[in-house]
């Protein structure tokens, strides 16, 4: 999260940050973009927010995380930290939320239960069918900004 608001920070010229979150990224950019006004616009695509509605592939992890979270004070603070500050509800930016609905990583529900959170008056979910929830599959990231380019070019 730290190193994103960096990066932020570090393009001072710059008066339009759109940040793009995919998978376990969507967490650090939906922080920043609510702690850091610079921030403009949000995407998250395929986005894991902190729910343990995972894929096969990844529970373990995610429970091995929470373990430690109990007896390592690092992992313990970066819990706090996300419980403390992902807040969706306080999202006020543009915000695009992505997501395929047969992801074996991340459960797509999370999409679904974070872009239900949303306070911002605009706002858009959009369920591609892609065939890999990293966009390796053929013609995904294709998809993907053919969406993105759809959301910007709309009108409210």
């Amino acid at each position: 999260m730290e190193d994103l608001d960096s990066v932020v920070n570090y393009f001072k010229s710059f008066k339009d940050i759109v940040l793009l979150g995919g998978s376990l990224g969507a967490i650090p950019a939906t922080i920043v973009s609510i702690l850091n006004k610079r921030v403009i616009s949000l995407i998250t695509v395929n986005g894991f927010f902190g729910m343990s509605k995972l894929g096969k592939e990844i529970i373990k992890t995610y429970y091995l995380y929470r373990f430690l979270a109990l007896i390592n004070k690092k992992h313990r603070q970066d819990y706090r930290f996300f419980k403390i500050n992902f807040l969706p509800e306080k999202i006020k930016i543009p915000i695009l939320v992505i997501y395929t609905k047969n992801d074996d990583v991340v459960n797509p529900i999370q999409s679904e239960i974070f872009f239900s959170k949303l306070q911002a008056k605009r706002k858009k979910i959009s369920s591609l069918t892609l065939k890999k929830h990293n966009l390796t599959g053929e013609k995904d990231i294709n998809k993907v900004i053919k969406s993105i380019c759809d959301w910007i070019s709309y009108k409210d």
